[in-house]
């Protein structure tokens, strides 16, 4: 394989972040719009209707219920992601192959013959969270979380075991000098709960146990991190 220039491969790292960065943010703000309170006359509620019924015309419209507003703005943000994916494919493939290309590809080669594959996932902060929820509903044990059984839902499992369990992490929790370790704790499972904040170690392992599902993480060139081994029986 032919290697990339310093200055090549420094232009191609900072194109891939930049675009990654702009279609997590158009992401979110898609989602934010979808999730808000809206009349029947809403911008949210009319482009989920236009993407609709261009979906029926394009096929052939069959008799039945119409979908509710809540179908159309999940078919509205399916569309989304469908457009941001194809246009992510289009930009990285006129940038040409970057590190992390190379490295999916090897991890791609690393997960076949377990029978395994790698799955795109927004890097948005949720990531992590998404991946989860992703391989929940894959296994069909979506019920091991509480409504709505999204990725905030898997945020709020993983909080509520490290607010259960606070001695499994209350060492590993950053703090401020002079900070209370309960107030640094108890804003960190906030953080994990309520915000984009990335999770880690910290957040599968506690996903791990909540869930009593084993997690395994596969990285190019270094070992498997398993997280519940206990659990692997379960899935």
């Amino acid at each position: 394989m032919k290697k990339l220039g310093k200055k090549r491969k420094d232009d191609i790292e900072k194109l891939d972040k930049e675009i990654s960065v702009r279609h997590a943010a158009e992401l979110a703000g898609l989602e934010e719009r979808l999730a808000a309170e809206s009349s029947p006359g809403d911008e949210t509620v009319q482009l989920a209707e236009s993407l609709y019924e261009t979906k029926l015309n394009n096929g052939q419209e069959r008799g039945g219920a119409q979908p509710s507003r809540a179908q159309k703005r999940r078919d509205a943000k399916a569309a989304a992601e469908a457009e941001r994916d194809a246009r992510i494919a289009e930009e990285q493939d006129a940038m040409g192959d970057s590190d992390r290309v190379i490295e999916e590809r090897e991890l791609a080669a690393t997960l076949a013959p377990l029978g395994l594959a790698v799955r795109s996932i927004p890097a948005d902060g949720h990531c992590l969270y998404r991946a989860v929820e992703e391989q929940l509903g894959a296994a069909g044990c979506e019920e091991l979380l509480p409504p709505p059984r999204d990725y905030w839902a898997v945020r709020a499992k993983a909080a509520a075991y490290m607010r259960t369990h606070p001695d499994q992490f209350l060492p590993f929790i950053p703090q401020e000098d002079g900070e209370d370790v309960g107030a640094a704790f108890e804003a960190y499972c906030v953080a994990v709960e309520n915000s984009a904040a990335w999770g880690g170690q910290l957040e599968l392992g506690a996903l791990a146990q909540a869930l009593q599902r084993h997690i395994a993480v596969y990285s190019v060139g270094m070992p498997r991190v398993d997280m519940g081994a206990e659990f692997k029986a379960a899935g």
